[in-house]
Protein backbone atom coordinates (compact mmCIF):
# COMPACT_ATOMS: atom_id res chain seq x y z
CA UNK A 1 0.00 0.00 0.00
CA UNK A 2 1.22 3.27 -0.45
CA UNK A 3 2.27 5.96 2.24
CA UNK A 4 0.91 8.90 0.87
CA UNK A 5 -0.30 11.50 2.92
CA UNK A 6 -3.09 13.35 1.12
CA UNK A 7 -3.47 17.04 2.55
CA UNK A 8 -7.07 18.85 1.91
CA UNK A 9 -6.74 21.91 0.05
CA UNK A 10 -9.03 24.72 -1.00
CA UNK A 11 -10.21 23.89 -4.65
CA UNK A 12 -9.71 27.92 -5.56
CA UNK A 13 -6.19 28.10 -4.08
CA UNK A 14 -5.28 25.33 -6.04
CA UNK A 15 -6.84 26.60 -9.44
CA UNK A 16 -5.05 30.19 -9.03
CA UNK A 17 -1.60 28.19 -7.60
CA UNK A 18 -1.92 25.57 -10.84
CA UNK A 19 -4.18 26.89 -12.96
CA UNK A 20 -7.67 24.97 -14.58
CA UNK A 21 -5.44 23.30 -17.40
CA UNK A 22 -4.19 20.50 -14.83
CA UNK A 23 -7.87 20.02 -13.61
CA UNK A 24 -9.22 19.37 -16.97
CA UNK A 25 -7.00 17.51 -18.50
CA UNK A 26 -6.57 15.31 -16.11
CA UNK A 27 -10.59 14.95 -15.09
CA UNK A 28 -11.74 11.38 -15.48
CA UNK A 29 -14.37 10.91 -18.53
CA UNK A 30 -17.85 10.97 -17.20
CA UNK A 31 -19.69 7.89 -18.66
CA UNK A 32 -23.40 8.28 -18.85
CA UNK A 33 -25.92 5.38 -18.32
CA UNK A 34 -27.87 4.33 -21.61
CA UNK A 35 -30.84 5.64 -19.34
CA UNK A 36 -29.37 9.18 -19.43
CA UNK A 37 -28.85 9.28 -23.33
CA UNK A 38 -31.40 10.96 -25.42
CA UNK A 39 -33.81 9.01 -26.99
CA UNK A 40 -33.11 7.56 -30.07
CA UNK A 41 -35.45 8.54 -33.09
CA UNK A 42 -37.08 5.47 -34.50
CA UNK A 43 -37.44 5.34 -38.31
CA UNK A 44 -41.55 4.35 -39.27
CA UNK A 45 -41.70 2.93 -43.28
Amino acid sequence: MSDSEWTKVDFQQFLDKYGKEIVLNNAPTIVYSKKDKEHEAYKFN
